[in-house]
């Protein structure tokens, strides 16, 4: 009889126990207000695009109108010198993951260089933290220190220090992520900075080639040496 019992228990507990090892082995799933910032308004459509809006395809007025029809999007600044610029800011319903706190956040589009009738780029500031890019992402293609590309927002950077905004590219160099932390944080302060995207038409000159392996030496070293 003890031998049935233990016949019949001991294969359960194998698979119990390697069921809950997959479990705990398997990877989070990806925030899903990361996926739908990636990714709404974008499907069936290849290449670099932000809720419909297609680089060096969607003219300026298209983009504004898309803008408009953005639940999250409330006010919005249109100018037209010294080139075509749209900038918007979140609503105040928006989820507090994308508005974040008191600083004005939300976002532009731009023409320019090489198109002068289609928008070059689109520019996106969210509170959601780095980690939940990544994931979602996967490791970045390349990345390179970019200080002063985004930094410029007050409320952005680090508060009372030097800090520093790491750009990590995807897709090709189309679909840039900026990360901007204090110097001397941690890889845990880092990965929970806010992050913001950009998606361009062409790849940006912003980047510095940092190797992805080569992160946490520059995190920790050539960041904030100067």
């Amino acid at each position: 009889m003890l031998r049935l019992v233990a016949l019949t228990v001991v294969p359960l507990l194998i698979v119990c126990a390697g069921a809950l090892g997959t479990v705990l082995a398997a990877p989070a799933a990806p925030d899903p207000l990361v996926e739908q910032l990636l990714h709404e308004g974008c499907e069936g459509i290849s290449g670099p695009c932000w809720y419909g809006i297609v680089p060096g395809v969607t003219s300026f007025q298209e983009t504004i109108d898309r803008l408009r029809q953005h639940p999250w999007i409330g006010a919005i600044d249109v100018s037209e010198m010294p080139s075509p610029y749209v900038s918007w800011l979140w609503k105040p319903d928006a989820p507090a993951a994308i508005r974040g706190g008191d600083a004005p956040a939300g976002g532009y589009a731009w023409v320019g260089y090489p198109v002068y009738h289609q928008i070059e780029g689109v520019h996106v500031w969210t509170a959601l933290p780095t980690a939940s890019y990544w994931l979602a992402l996967g490791p970045p293609d390349e990345a390179g220190d970019a200080v002063g590309v985004v930094n410029y927002r007050a409320g952005f950077g680090a508060a009372g220090g030097h800090s520093r905004v790491l750009a990590s590219a995807f897709q090709g160099g189309t679909l840039v992520l900026h990360s901007a932390f204090p110097c001397g944080a941690t890889a845990r302060e880092f990965f929970s900075a806010p992050a913001a995207i950009s998606v361009y038409l062409q790849q940006p000159r912003t980047l510095g080639g940092l190797a992805p392996g080569g992160l946490r030496a520059w995190l920790y070293g050539a960041a904030c040496e100067g």
